[in-house]
């Protein structure tokens, strides 16, 4: 969530030891960067609300260890593909609001039930959801649940794009709930 524009550069691929990639409501452009296979601890890839276009990389199945992969609000093309269910880890998948077609493939539940509850690479997440009424059903985003503070949920972008007599900033008024993860 900040003015961030352009590609995502190839240098990142030269952390191999990166587990976290969240570049959520930006301006960047392009597709996403094939370095990023070289990427293989990635635990979370986070790339949503950008400008991004192409296709999903079916090279993204080969990161054993992608538990989160958030690539909605963009303007990817083409089908989902089916590799995408040789991530042993992932628990969360957020395709939204791109220019996807075809069919769902069945192969995203191969690792379905195999994967412990509530840790992510032993780290806890909690979603936190608006909870606004039905004109913001669903909107939320996603924290690592150990030492969320009010400083980390007012981040959260589409907590901000409700209306809402609430102050989020608030714990008390803010519905936490641990997901399947």
């Amino acid at each position: 969530m900040n003015q961030l524009e352009g590609v995502i550069p190839d240098e990142l691929s030269n952390s191999q030891s990166l587990e976290n990639l969240i570049l959520d409501n930006n301006f960047i452009t392009g597709s996403i960067p094939a370095s990023l296979k070289n990427c293989t601890n990635l635990v979370w890839l986070s790339l949503s609300s950008n400008i991004l276009t192409g296709t999903i990389p079916s090279w993204i199945g080969n990161l054993d260890k992608l538990a989160i992969l958030q690539l909605g609000n963009n303007s990817l093309s083409g089908t989902i593909p089916p590799e995408l269910g040789d991530c042993k880890s992932l628990v969360w998948l957020d395709l939204n609001s791109n220019n996807l077609e075809g069919s769902i493939p069945a192969e995203l539940s191969k690792h379905s039930g195999k994967i412990l509850a509530g840790t992510v690479s032993g780290k806890m997440y909690a979603f936190v959801r608006n909870e606004a009424g039905t004109a913001c059903r669903g909107a939320g985003g996603l924290v690592e649940f150990a030492g969320i503070r009010p400083e980390q949920i007012s981040r959260v972008p589409s907590l901000h794009s409700c209306q809402s007599t609430r102050d989020i900033r608030e714990l008390q008024c803010i519905s936490l709930k641990i997901t399947g993860l």
